[in-house]
């Protein structure tokens, strides 16, 4: 069980995703990214998914090692050479378990990330199929308030240092409201300039905080003002706090975006 998702950027791709992993009885954390950066032609490519943690790392595993002597220079070639992967590794790996029942099942759906000088790209996995999308995808249990919220909250031409900041309030607000997503959050930014942007538990812990303050102070201040409900003495308190919190969240996100 799990939550991951992408989204593209201006200059890149973001892809983030929780660190819980349970098999119905136990759970752990665990990371479910992965990178690397092709020398020549250069491009970095990044992965994630959902499901049993032995069919994504084995895929994982496979992907790195013909991904790292491939000759792909661009995103059509890599994505043409991602849905041969999947589409052998899902025949064998996952159809000849078809008639168990569903939590039998070792199905999985994937996340890939790519990005050279031109811009980025991403893709996400159903059974067989690689499908591309122009804007953001999720994967996992938590697929469906995540996608409601980047339905609210998606800006295009946003750059991946801003980004990640949409990414980590979307993975934040799943694991306080999904079953089974939860504990630590991963954040991984390619950009098309060559670097990878990586997101510490620090500024992970930062971000969550603010998000929690958002919620409870701005966030309802600005849904009464828009609402044009009656002024009141608690609304008006409400409204300085609301504007101190504001400034607050503001030069944190400043901070975490300019050192990026």
């Amino acid at each position: 069980m799990t939550i991951a998702i992408g989204i593209l950027a201006s200059d890149g791709v973001v892809v983030a995703a929780d660190r819980s992993e349970s098999d119905g009885t136990q759970k752990r954390e665990q990371r479910k990214i992965s990178y690397m950066m092709h020398g020549d032609p250069k491009w970095l490519m990044a992965l994630t998914g959902a499901g049993p943690s032995a069919e994504l790392d084995s895929f994982e595993a496979k992907a790195w090692r013909h991904f790292s002597a491939s000759n792909a220079a661009s995103h059509l070639e890599v994505e043409k050479e991602l849905e041969t992967l999947n589409d052998n590794f899902y025949k064998k790996k996952v159809l000849p378990f078809s008639q168990y029942p569903t939590y039998e099942r070792p199905d999985y759906r994937l996340i890939a990330a790519f990005c050279t000088s031109l811009g980025g790209h991403l893709w996400h996995t159903n059974k067989t199929s690689c499908v591309a999308s122009r804007t953001y995808t999720a994967v996992g249990i938590g697929q469906m308030t995540a996608e409601n919220i980047l339905n609210c909250l998606y800006v295009a031409d946003l750059p991946v240092s801003e980004v990640i900041n949409l990414a980590a309030f979307v993975i934040w607000e799943v694991k306080a409201t999904v079953e089974s997503c939860g504990s630590g959050t991963d954040i991984v930014g390619i950009r098309r300039d060559g670097n990878v942007v990586l997101c510490g538990p620090d500024e992970i812990s930062e971000m969550e905080r603010a998000f929690k303050l958002y919620l409870t102070a701005v966030h309802r201040n600005d849904f009464h003002r828009c609402l044009g409900h009656q002024e009141t003495q608690l609304t008006k308190i409400l409204a300085t706090e609301a504007a101190d919190c504001r400034a607050e969240i503001q030069r944190l996100f400043k901070r975490l975006s300019a050192a990026r």
